[in-house]
């Protein structure tokens, strides 16, 4: 008795319901299934939080463990009858209606499992996509924001974070805070300052952690290092985006600064600007 044979029999006696997932789609969508869990470990590393990286782990596990004993059974279905105790016939003919029927009860089972499994993937992928990079913001949209920036800045001059008139004194260049508790603050950065919630400039929006991140001197050049804040320090130059680690990162002219990830509406955004003079 051959495999299509048993499968024939199967769908003739078996009542078999997903007979159409076994042949062509169960290993398919085990591969699948396994290039979301590869995709999810890449996106956890950018997960600080341990459990929360752990439940994305565990949850990516799930569709591999539901799909997988069906596409078992579809590469290797002799060896996988012989697990449940049963022989193949050697004659089609010899195939008992009840051994169908229970053979289709396991089958239906399993294939209910990959379907689910298969279905579980696509929330998972949109997931894990929207940790793996940082959205790209518009360089219209940020050469927009520059140029608004730029004209209020020559029309009025620049105010200080603490309220004093004129413009401020910044050797090393400012951020203008856009939005969140402190929006329109202008503050002037001085090597080894921190921002946060009890930094040296002090932003208290919930997103923002206590010492969240610090602008360090590179080679004569500003820069900006990640303090291991919960949720994170990115930045968006060019409209390409990324989230800083441990490691200082100089700052251009123009770059946009994120306390919290720029999916979140609450994350605090910040444009950062050299000192052009009076």
């Amino acid at each position: 008795m051959t495999e299509f044979e048993f499968w024939q029999k199967i769908k003739e006696m078996g009542q078999i319901t997903y007979d159409w997932w076994y042949p062509t789609i169960a290993l398919p969508a085990l591969i699948w299934a396994l290039s979301i869990l590869f995709l999810a470990i890449f996106a956890a590393r950018k997960i600080k939080k341990v459990h929360n990286r752990f439940l994305t782990l565990f949850l990516s596990t799930i569709p591999v463990l539901l799909i997988f004993p069906s596409a078992y059974i579809a590469s290797t279905l002799k060896s996988a009858l012989n697990r449940v105790g049963y022989s193949m016939p050697t004659n089609a003919n010899d195939f008992a209606r009840n051994d169908a029927i229970v053979l289709g009860n396991y089958l239906n089972t399993f294939g209910l499992w990959g379907v689910l499994g298969i279905t579980l993937t696509l929330p998972l992928l949109l997931t894990s996509l929207s940790r793996s990079e940082v959205p790209v913001i518009s360089p219209a949209i940020r050469n927009a924001t520059k140029t608004i920036t730029n004209i209020a800045t020559r029309a009025f001059g620049r105010r200080g974070g603490a309220g004093g008139g004129g413009r401020i004194n910044a050797p090393y260049g400012s951020v203008t805070i856009n939005n969140g508790s402190r929006k329109g603050s202008i503050e002037a950065l001085r090597p080894d300052f921190t921002i946060g919630s009890k930094g040296d400039i002090q932003v208290s929006d919930v997103i923002v952690s206590r010492t969240h991140a610090k602008f360090v001197l590179e080679e004569n050049q500003i820069a900006v290092v990640d303090l291991g804040s919960t949720n994170g320090t990115f930045l968006v130059r060019d409209g390409q985006g990324f989230m800083l680690d441990g490691q200082p990162v100089p700052l251009e002219h123009g770059d946009m600064l994120y306390l919290g990830d720029p999916n979140q509406d609450n994350a605090v955004e910040m444009l950062f600007e050299f000192n052009t003079g009076a």
